[in-house]
């Protein structure tokens, strides 16, 4: 592992391993003008390579608590995590709210906050981050297979389905808009809870076995 983590891997652009031909690395290098805006500046420029992450692929869910508890990279600033087949090398602080912030603290962008939508299948941990700016008025539709695993501040417009209740709230809010006849206009959070009733009535009705407008189900 150190040898894979190296400066001069981490330095390389998309380095690949393939000494198990089943497992490569990529190094997630983000294009920002300035970083510091995101990551704040950091005291080592040897240490800056402008790396938020590195994703360990083909990584069997069997294989994950090993690899995961031996690697101790918290003293590194480190933090690992699991996805099904694969594991996650991030830096402590960056997370999937850090492009919103970065947006949002940039004129430049005009980026709104109430102007977005934010979906997310796992709020209960790395889609937290993106659930914790419902206050700053960008809501959070959660389409996680589970709603037992939905805390209650990302559960207001919980839909389910993943892929599918994404689609489907999609579906609704441009339907809604498709129907705007120009007299009084709408804000997004203003539709966005009719969007995700009539995604959850329409995955019910999936789930039952009906075909909804012809289409496959």
């Amino acid at each position: 592992i150190e040898d894979a983590l190296s400066l001069e891997v981490l330095r390389a652009q998309g380095k690949i391993m393939q000494e198990t031909n089943e497992v490569y690395m990529c190094c997630n290098r983000p294009s920002l003008p300035d970083q510091t805006k995101c990551f704040g500046a950091h005291p080592d420029p040897e240490t800056s390579l402008g790396v938020s992450s590195i994703s360990l692929m083909g990584v069997a869910h069997a294989l994950h608590k090993r690899y995961s508890d031996a690697l101790d990279m918290s003293k590194h600033g480190v933090s690992v995590s699991a996805a099904p087949n694969s594991l996650w090398l991030k830096k402590d602080g960056v997370d999937k709210g850090t492009p919103l912030r970065w947006l949002d603290a940039d004129a430049e962008f005009e980026f709104s906050l109430s102007s977005s939508l934010a979906f997310g299948d796992s709020p209960h941990s790395n889609d937290a981050p993106l659930a914790a700016f419902q206050d700053q008025g960008m809501p959070f539709v959660s389409v996680s297979a589970k709603e037992s695993t939905v805390p209650p501040d990302a559960a207001k417009h919980h839909v389910g389905g993943l892929e599918h209740g994404t689609a489907e709230v999609v579906r609704a809010i441009l339907q809604r808009i498709d129907a705007w006849d120009g007299a009084e206009p709408f804000t997004l959070k203003q539709i966005l809870p009719d969007a995700v009733t009539r995604a959850r009535e329409t995955l019910r009705s999936v789930r039952a076995g009906e075909q909804l407008d012809g289409r496959e189900v």
